[in-house]
């Protein structure tokens, strides 16, 4: 099934599967608080909500983004996943384009909105805030451009299998309501790489709904993004996703899924964070 040997996680005796995988960090209610202030202190509001349909995000991605083809156009699908990092809450949306991507952001009517367990996002606060020209600039990859670009070198590989966080979006090309983005997690190195040419992690049951994986059984095309917060670099790679169920006991770290990523192809954007985070 997997085409390679699949290493398993360092993971203690513990109780559940989300201990496993996640590291609370501890965090108080009291700091909890004191960050989501300090936040609103030190941004521009990114995101405006102005009404229960309809949402404004109100600055653009970097040049090489592919958002400006796929939001370029009113009625393209989009999504989005909102995380409070302090509390580990999470709500996504998905809807369509009201008002085309531009540098001060873009519009979007929303068509389903809901919230999601908390199950296996890393517990963060905010290290520390500065202007974009004072954070850490893009890190540069020789090998971004090697001529198998399906093919990951050594120091991609390195930066994924250091995450502990990924985001996922797949969409149903047949509906409007089809495009999900989600979010998923686990200690570094839940997603490993195989043959330098796959991506492969074991998915856990979250709500059951199926909202990413479904998509997949119309069109099996994917994206995903590893964050790196400690620096604010961001991994960007596609390709087609095939899930495979297993028993258990055969998974990868006990998961009845496992998901396969291949025919890649990657990008790291070139813009700089304004927000470090640290994990405890």
């Amino acid at each position: 099934v997997f085409e390679g040997k699949v290493p398993p996680l360092e993971t203690s005796d513990v109780a559940s599967v989300e201990q496993r995988f996640c590291d609370a960090c501890g965090i108080t209610s009291d700091a909890a608080r004191l960050c989501s202030v300090f936040q609103a202190s030190a941004y521009k509001p990114l995101i405006l909500v102005e009404s229960t349909s309809f949402i404004r995000v109100l600055k653009g991605p970097p040049d090489s983004d592919p958002m400006w083809q796929s939001c370029a156009t009113p009625g393209a699908p989009v999504s989005l996943t909102f995380l409070e990092f302090e509390t580990r809450k999470r709500y996504r949306v998905s809807g369509v384009i009201c008002d085309p991507l531009t540098k001060d952001g873009f519009s979007m009517t929303t068509m389903e909105c809901f919230s999601i367990c908390p199950r296996y996002i890393q517990q963060r606060t905010i290290d520390s805030v500065g202007p974009m020209d004072k954070m850490p600039g893009p890190i540069a990859h020789s090998s971004l451009d090697l001529p198998e670009p399906s093919r990951l070198p050594d120091d991609l590989i390195d930066f994924i299998t250091n995450r502990d966080t990924m985001f996922i979006t797949s969409v149903n090309p047949e509906t409007t309501r089809g495009v999900d983005s989600s979010h998923r997690g686990g200690r570094p190195g839940f997603v490993r790489v195989l043959d330098k040419s796959k991506l492969v992690w074991g998915d856990y049951h979250g709500k059951g709904m199926f909202q990413v994986l479904g998509n997949t059984l119309i069109c099996d095309k994917v994206g995903v993004a590893f964050v790196d917060f400690e620096r604010g670099h961001t991994l960007q790679v596609t390709g087609s996703l095939r899930v495979v169920w297993v028993d258990p006991a055969d998974g990868i770290d006990g998961s009845p899924r496992v998901c396969i990523l291949s025919g890649m192809s990657r990008q790291m954007p070139s813009g700089r964070p304004s927000t470090l985070w640290m994990q405890e």
